[in-house]
């Protein structure tokens, strides 16, 4: 939570607020949906929401049966010329792309199967995005307004939730002393997509009037993962 600051809780239910490119057999995609349609693989979590908890059960059926071996054996035998494709960022289990919008505008720490994403201008305090592999089927817990879960793809056995900060809002609630103004420019502009610029922020008049352009951008900046 954030000091000082009148926090939102994060999402528990599912948002029907976004089309993802499809992804290699294995990690199921769709669009989330509060009627858990059959095709939801990837879901987004709304801030809007007022519960915290991602409870639904069952609430994204993945559209390839998992095998409860190995998370790489759900990739095998796609086809898919993802399957042999580079990505930018390989983990022990899986691999992704960056959003166009960060590639040379970024730093990317890799440990198993974790991805820690940073602004390559602003390390320290510049975490924009998180990607890590659970062995649960369904996050848990969704975060706050400020750090929160934008997304998870079923993928095979498990899970890989993208997890993201909120800077617009933290700015704006004056919760990241110290920091310059070029560095908040650059925090801004990166995790809106350039949807929103630090002059935006220092006009609105609350925090609120910013809380969801962060959002929106990364709820479907990750367009997929590739299990191995």
């Amino acid at each position: 939570m954030v000091a000082g600051s009148r926090v939102k809780a994060l999402a528990g239910t599912i948002a029907a607020t976004a089309t993802v490119a499809a992804l290699l057999s294995g990690c199921s995609v769709g669009t989330g949906s509060t009627d858990a349609a059959t095709d939801s693989g990837v879901v987004v979590t709304d801030p809007s929401v007022s519960d915290s908890k991602v409870t639904k059960e069952d609430s994204v059926p993945s559209s390839t049966p998992a095998k409860a071996d190995s998370k790489a054996d759900s990739a095998a035998g796609s086809g898919s010329s993802q399957a042999n494709a580079a990505h930018d960022v390989e983990l022990d289990s899986y691999s992704f792309d960056l959003p166009s919008y960060w590639k040379g505008k970024v730093d990317v720490e890799v440990n198993g199967d974790e991805a820690t994403i940073y602004s390559k201008d602003v390390h320290d305090q510049g975490r924009l995005m998180t990607l890590s592999y659970v062995d649960e089927t369904e996050p848990q817990v969704a975060g706050d307004i400020a750090n929160h879960l934008v997304a998870y793809f079923r993928c095979g056995s498990g899970t890989v939730e993208v997890w993201t900060t909120n800077f617009p809002y933290l700015i704006k609630s004056d919760s990241l002393p110290g920091l310059s103004d070029e560095s908040a420019a650059t925090l801004v502009d990166l995790s809106t997509g350039g949807q929103l610029s630090y002059d935006d922020v220092k006009a609105a008049v609350s925090a609120d009037d910013v809380s969801m352009a962060e959002y929106n951008y990364t709820k479907t900046a990750i367009t997929g993962v590739f299990p191995k």
